[in-house]
């Protein structure tokens, strides 16, 4: 028997050969045959252990001795890791908004529970260079208790870059919870982040400032929020905008936008396209565009229906070959779409190790539906008299196919099944948000009056 570089151990081999320099000779000799199967595809077994020991720990993975070297180098060529940068914490969904087009709306609220399972997966990725972990939710600065414990571990193993993304809410008030714990202002709690660890806030603006304030049903919150970047400044902590494009202004108005937070944001400038430029080209902002899956108010922008797009214009790259974000939701589980629950499916860090989830990616259902091109199999199961011409943008459509495709095969519904196939159907289509569907926990109620 004879072993290979797995997903993870490549990864870690090319990071660490881009570092070789700083590395510990004493690390370096117990990893010394990684980088031999890296130069050869695969080595044989040795009598002193060493490969069992870098079996256990997912580097390697065991094949046949007479494997085909091209196989190998294919599977070199195409590791699922090598395009990812950061680490996204979904750590909660539940939100003191109601925002019109949140893509969590058709969805029951969650929040993390095995917070050392979070810890895990720090020590797995830093050792392959993703030293940035993003924090998403909801609202994890209000409803994500015990997060800041993660920041300090995340900055003890060598994290460089954590940032938590927040409607900044509690810009302006006085004596707030936060997270269970009570601050005299926001001046006092954006202390208590530096602190902690935390390197950057992110500020979601949804569009210009009337846009914004109506879509997240708070009036002044797009106001408070522009001043709110030097105040996170003046703790220390750099000020980033998580952006949604397509809401409220387009073409020359929402140059016009985008340019006008960039001038607040890193200071004016007198050119235009380079103010607009310099916002959507720094990667510590977020920048999306809006995709109206169903949850959406009357918000959509995009035209079209389930049968407007070809199969090759449903199938997406990132479900087999992510980038930039790890995500891993509240659920515990690892998604690589951030839109309802399309991104599943891949294996939940609360029972599993994480690195044998990363090793394992290939084997996922929606992983195998994009890759293998096989997207154009599900179309047949979706029920056009239950979605209509909803959704409207490929994305959503992608959306449901993913999860109508996984649901089939996970619970052994046969092709010819049709009543299973159609109850599989409502409940994607209740999760998107394109038909009404209760939802328990749901902590989404009004922010207090101002």
């Amino acid at each position: 028997m004879s072993f290979t570089l797995s997903h993870y151990g490549l990864r870690y081999v090319r990071h660490l050969g881009r570092s070789v320099g700083d590395c510990d000779p004493g690390l370096l000799d117990r990893v010394r045959p990684l980088f031999r199967a890296y130069a050869h595809l695969t080595i044989s077994e040795d009598d002193g252990g060493e490969l069992e020991a870098l079996l256990a720990g997912g580097f390697l993975e065991r094949v046949p001795d007479d494997v085909d070297p091209g196989t190998v180098r294919t599977r070199y060529a195409r590791n699922p890791l090598e395009h990812l940068t950061r680490v996204a914490f979904e750590y909660t969904t539940l939100c003191n908004l109601d925002c019109r087009h949140c893509r969590n709306g058709g969805l029951e609220a969650q929040t993390e529970t095995h917070p050392e399972a979070l810890r895990r997966v720090v020590d797995a990725a830093i050792p392959i260079g993703l030293t940035r972990f993003d924090f998403i939710g909801g609202e994890v600065t209000l409803f994500g208790k015990g997060w800041l414990d993660l920041v300090r571990y995340i900055r003890s193993q060598g994290g460089l870059h954590v940032s938590v993304l927040t409607s900044g809410w509690f810009l302006g008030e006085t004596n707030f919870l936060a997270a269970g714990r009570r601050y005299a202002d926001d001046g006092a709690y954006f202390r208590e982040l530096r602190e902690s660890g935390l390197t950057h806030v992110v500020f979601s603006l949804d569009g210009p400032e009337e846009t914004h304030d109506e879509g997240r049903r708070t009036p002044g919150l797009y106001r408070r929020v522009l001043e709110g970047f030097s105040k996170v400044r003046a703790a220390g902590l750099v000020p980033r905008v998580s952006l949604v494009l397509g809401l409220g202004a387009t073409g020359a108005a929402m140059y016009d936008w985008l340019a006008g937070v960039s001038s607040v944001l890193y200071g004016p400038v007198a050119e235009r396209d380079y103010a607009v430029a310099r916002l959507l080209d720094d990667d510590d902002n977020y920048v999306s565009n809006l995709v109206d899956v169903g949850t959406c108010e009357p918000l959509g922008r995009a035209t079209g229906g389930i049968g407007a797009f070809t199969d090759e214009e449903l199938r997406c790259r990132n479900f087999f070959r992510p980038r930039p974000s790890l995500r891993i939701k509240a659920s515990g589980e690892v998604s690589l779409c951030p839109l309802v629950e399309a991104g599943d499916g891949y294996g939940n860090v609360h029972t599993r190790d994480v690195v044998d989830i990363l090793n394992h990616l290939h084997e996922a259902f929606v992983y195998r539906l994009h890759a293998e091109k096989r997207v154009g199999e599900v179309r047949p199961f979706l029920d056009p008299g239950l979605f209509g011409s909803e959704p409207r943008h490929a994305c959503g459509v992608r959306t449901a196919l993913n999860m109508l495709g996984r649901a089939m095969e996970e619970r052994g519904v046969a092709q010819d099944d049709h009543e299973a196939i159609r109850a599989i159907n409502v409940e994607v289509a209740g999760k998107m948000g394109i038909l009404p569907r209760e939802i328990r926990n749901r902590a989404i109620g009004r922010p207090r009056p101002r």
